[in-house]
């Protein structure tokens, strides 16, 4: 682990002194096991649910879960660094988890912008509208479905980690039935006209959440996209899209992430 991602790391706390206990009591094992080249999550060594404190707000996260590890400065602190919103803006998180990004962009665009936060786990939807109440973001709108190519009824794949569940791999843990929209038809209920940040975090769905964004993508509604692939096809086909809207790609500091930006920002 970098210098600067352990200084966050032990920076991370709990909302009272009970939680901050049990979060550096999981920080132990966990330091330790990534010195041994192990890629454990932080929450696995939870030994109960806390709420914690990051740099900008107050999550609860589930002991077992990926939840504490996800939310801490110190994960994906690359990514964040590059999210440049401001006051009045508009924000869609897709896969939001528990809220880690929700909250960031609720802080960043103020009373005056707008996020649409989307997730399609019932488990996870209930954890996030947790940390955005906890947060007091009353900028946000959560919806509880997945985004997709067009309006079906989908099977979300469980895995272990709830922060893996999927729509196109099958785990073998079971699956929910979950509702899936296109972003085009969610950005129209909610009168989004200009997307600033569009964040994709979907779990191998992202060629079909762009094809479901098709008109905001050819409208140049969308002005700069995050989104993570890592599979080579999918990030070829997802290449094509953007090509095809006039979009230029960026390479992050982490090896998944891209960053999309529309030729007319």
């Amino acid at each position: 682990m970098k210098a600067d991602k352990f200084i966050k790391l032990l920076k991370l706390r709990g909302e009272g002194l009970e939680d901050t206990f049990y979060i550096n009591l999981a920080k132990i094992p966990f330091i330790f096991s990534s010195l041994f080249n192990r890629k454990p999550t932080l929450g696995e060594f939870l030994l109960k649910d806390v709420v914690a404190r990051n740099s900008y707000g107050i999550f609860f996260c589930r002991r077992g879960e990926d939840d504490l590890g996800l939310v801490s400065d110190f994960f994906e602190s690359e990514i964040i660094k590059m999210l440049k919103l401001k006051e009045g803006d508009i924000a869609i998180d897709c896969g939001a988890h528990v809220g880690k990004y929700t909250v960031l962009f609720s802080k960043l665009v103020g009373e005056n912008g707008k996020v649409i936060s989307v997730e399609a786990d019932p488990e996870n939807f209930k954890i996030l509208k947790r940390n955005i109440s906890l947060n007091r973001c009353e900028n946000v709108i959560a919806l509880n479905c997945a985004v997709w190519d067009v309006d079906k009824t989908l099977k979300l794949n469980l895995s272990k980690i709830a922060g893996h569940h999927s729509l196109k791999k099958d785990w073998g843990k079971g699956f929910v039935k979950v509702s899936g929209r296109r972003l085009d038809d969610i950005s129209k209920e909610f009168s989004i006209k200009k997307i600033k940040w569009l964040k994709i975090d979907v779990e191998g769905s992202e060629v079909e959440t762009l094809l479901g964004a098709k008109k905001l993508l050819e409208n140049n509604k969308v002005l700069n996209i995050v989104f993570e692939v890592s599979n080579s096809e999918n990030y070829n086909r997802c290449l094509n899209i953007f090509s095809k809207f006039g979009y230029e790609i960026q390479k992050t500091p982490i090896w998944n992430y891209f960053i999309a930006m529309s030729s007319k920002n």
